[in-house]
């Protein structure tokens, strides 16, 4: 497991190097405008608490393996708080009618957040224990990269209000039994074979590369929203798009290359119970 930390911490450094990490660093940039990207988070924020209540967590599996997870889903499943006290202080909370916010949160703009969150999902129902570990690690090391440069920027503002996105958080996060030498040592010490290292090593990599488009898509917002109009408008301009459902028409079904009936049935051609019969398009 040793090989899969280091693993992780070069990817964590490469992450850093993001151009939304440039762009947070920029202190020609006013540092409140840097933050505005707060209302990208929503979904991952909330999402994430689900995670760690719900799919992380497992109290009924009493392995040494199992209880640092769930100590780990314990110190992080109720920092969403923060969040909500950091929309407001940036005066990004809105009031709004509940349909706008979920057509918010289910817009294009943030759908790279919400995939990162399902695909996260995805891959802890099938970990192994050691590889469950090393996603967990990889989720903090890629968290607290992204709030130690937050942090940073949240201390060029005066009388600084921000908890979330602040030194605190980030204090809280080094200090997590994780993130201590203790837990690394343990995690360092279990050995894995040739086989499941690299299969550990593609999910680190598969995690850091939803990071990273979750962080490329909130470098799309920064570039094309100002902060001051975000405070002064009604709500945020991104909606889902109000696509109704309807049946696809048979040349939509050839396109899809469907393999079921593109033409209504013949009914004297119709399969006695039991019997399966179908027609190529």
């Amino acid at each position: 497991m040793k090989r899969v930390m280091s693993h992780i911490t070069d990817c964590s450094e490469r992450f850093a190097q993001e151009p939304m990490f440039h762009y947070l660093r920029d202190k020609r940039i006013d540092p409140k405008q840097r933050l505005c990207f707060m209302p990208m988070m929503a979904h991952l924020v909330f999402s994430f608490m689900d995670v760690n209540k719900y799919v992380l967590r497992n109290e009924a599996l009493d392995t040494p393996l199992q209880r640092l997870i769930n100590i780990h889903t314990y110190e992080d499943a109720s920092h969403w708080p923060w969040w909500v006290r950091d929309m407001k202080s940036a005066g990004l909370d809105k009031l709004c009618n509940f349909t706008d916010a979920m057509m918010f949160l289910w817009s294009e703009a943030t759908h790279k957040s919400r995939v990162l969150t399902y695909d996260c999902i995805a891959m802890v129902a099938r970990a192994t224990p050691t590889q469950l570990l090393a996603i967990v690690e990889t989720i903090e090391s890629t968290g607290y990269q992204f709030l130690t440069t937050t942090a940073e920027v949240c201390a060029e503002i005066e009388g600084n209000p921000f908890v979330y996105y602040g030194s605190k958080h980030t204090k809280v996060e080094s200090g997590h039994h994780m993130g201590t030498e203790e837990a690394l040592r343990f995690l360092e010490a279990i050995e894995l074979s040739d086989e499941e290292l690299e299969e550990t090593k593609g999910l680190v990599d598969r995690i850091y590369r939803g990071y990273t488009d979750f962080v490329a898509e909130m470098y799309d917002w920064v570039l094309t929203h100002d902060l001051g109009e975000l405070r002064t408008q009604s709500f945020f301009r991104e909606k889902a798009t109000l696509e109704t459902s309807r049946p696809l028409a048979p040349k939509e079904l050839i396109q899809h290359a469907s393999p079921l009936l593109a033409r209504p049935v013949d009914m004297d051609r119709v399969p006695l119970q039991g019997e399966v019969r179908c027609e190529a398009l």
